[in-house]
């Protein structure tokens, strides 16, 4: 963050901090070189949008892990996770059962059948609450209330 402060933002591409990260990439067997960094032009993309209890959660679209992680929030949310104590094996049981459930049939699903869009159709309300109720039925007997 200094350097960023000192240099500037293209640092992180093309300057003193590039060069930082360049020979960190290289030591550790990456591909990526300084090179590559200055030749990135970073792009302005609308953002995926979830509608969540506390409020609009915003991530960044495909090929990243934002679609996947809005996804996960979103159902967890439906689920009304915040039940379950969050440092018990319940908790951790409902997580990974809605993170397993969001990769496998969602994701394939979704990067199959939408283009880039700030409100893909697998953040549809109706969608996800679909899905929670599904998940609540089997993750509800580990939590109880889970998705009430």
């Amino acid at each position: 963050m200094r350097i960023l402060a000192e240099d500037g933002l293209d640092s992180f591409y093309r300057g003193r901090l590039a060069r930082r990260n360049a020979a960190g990439l290289e030591a550790v067997g990456s591909p990526v070189r300084l090179d590559d960094l200055a030749a990135y032009r970073a792009r302005v993309r609308t953002p995926l949008v979830l509608e969540h209890s506390l409020g609009a959660l915003y991530n960044v679209p495909p090929p990243t892990q934002g679609l996947v992680s809005l996804i996960i929030l979103g159902l967890l949310d439906r689920l009304n996770v915040g039940r379950c104590e969050p440092d018990s094996a319940e908790y951790g049981v409902v997580q990974i059962r809605v993170t397993r459930e969001t990769w496998i049939p969602l994701v394939g699903a979704a990067l199959a059948t939408f283009g880039v869009t700030h409100k893909p159709p697998v953040l549809n309300h109706a969608r996800l609450s679909s899905t929670a109720r599904s998940l609540g039925q089997s993750c509800g007997r580990v939590c109880a209330g889970l998705g009430r």
